[in-house]
């Protein structure tokens, strides 16, 4: 092969290198292209997607709109008719005021009048109220005085009672012991030592222990009476003597009463 051949098979070569290439780059740029327009289809549908329910929410916000509008207008006509009838109200309104501006001039007038009686009245009836607190302090003074004497008549009348049934009392003991010492045959004022009282000191079964004794002039044998305030108890015989005790034997044929510690004994209990 001479050099034209090889030159003419280089270029060959070449050429189709060349036109490979080409043929690379337009169908890089064809399939460029198709991508680009599936994509612009694509973006073409959505909008029309997205123009049509524009247009959808554009309608329903036209009819909301239109409702709206004849809600409003309504409610426009309801607050002029409102309008309307506070306007009338206002009208009535200011004339009851005038009225009633009238009156209470009247009533400021007479009123005033009445605050000059009123006045008058107070005045009355302070002194009316001064009179009556004395005319009550002198009552509550008399009614104290009233208060007192029904109480102090009332305690003499108990303090009477009292002594009344105290003496009752005595009376039926004084009669039941007589009746006591008639029946045992004894004296109603038997012979032995002068006056001599004492207590019960101690009490044991049947004698007793008095606070009197020898120095008192107490001797064995002796009697004495035992009582408790109006209340005769009975009689007791000297057993033992001390200078400043004595022990007794209680006669129990003679016994009224539960003798105890602290009653009194006399050597003379005077009857009648």
């Amino acid at each position: 092969m001479n050099l034209f051949g090889k030159i003419l098979v280089v270029g060959v070569l070449v050429m189709s290198v060349l036109f490979m290439g080409a043929a690379m780059a337009v169908w890089s740029v064809n399939r460029n292209y198709l991508e680009a327009n599936t994509k612009l289809k694509q973006l073409r549908d959505s909008l029309q997607n997205q123009n049509r329910q524009l247009q959808d929410e554009q309608t329903k916000l036209t009819a909301q709109l239109a409702v709206e509008l004849a809600a409003k207008r309504r409610s426009l006509a309801r607050l002029q008719n409102e309008l309307v009838a506070l306007r009338q109200d206002f009208g009535t309104l200011q004339a009851e005021k005038a009225q009633n501006v009238a009156q209470t001039s009247n009533a400021n007038t007479a009123m005033n009048a009445m605050q000059e009686n009123i006045a008058t009245w107070r005045a009355e009836m302070d002194r009316l109220r001064k009179q009556l607190t004395d005319a009550q302090l002198d009552r509550d003074k008399i009614f104290g005085q009233l208060v007192n004497l029904t109480d102090f008549s009332n305690q003499l009348t108990a303090k009477r009672d009292t002594l009344v049934a105290r003496s009752l009392e005595l009376n039926a003991q004084i009669a039941q012991m007589r009746s006591v010492l008639s029946a045992n045959n004894l004296p109603l004022t038997p012979e032995g030592p002068e006056k001599v009282d004492g207590l019960v000191a101690e009490v044991r079964e049947s004698y007793v222990e008095i606070s009197i004794g020898k120095d008192d002039g107490l001797r064995i044998g002796d009697t004495l009476e035992v009582y408790r305030g109006n209340k005769y108890l009975g009689r007791i015989l000297v057993e033992r003597t001390e200078p400043d005790r004595a022990v007794c034997k209680i006669v129990k044929n003679l016994q009224r009463g539960y003798i105890q510690r602290g009653d009194n004994v006399t050597t003379q209990l005077k009857v009648g």
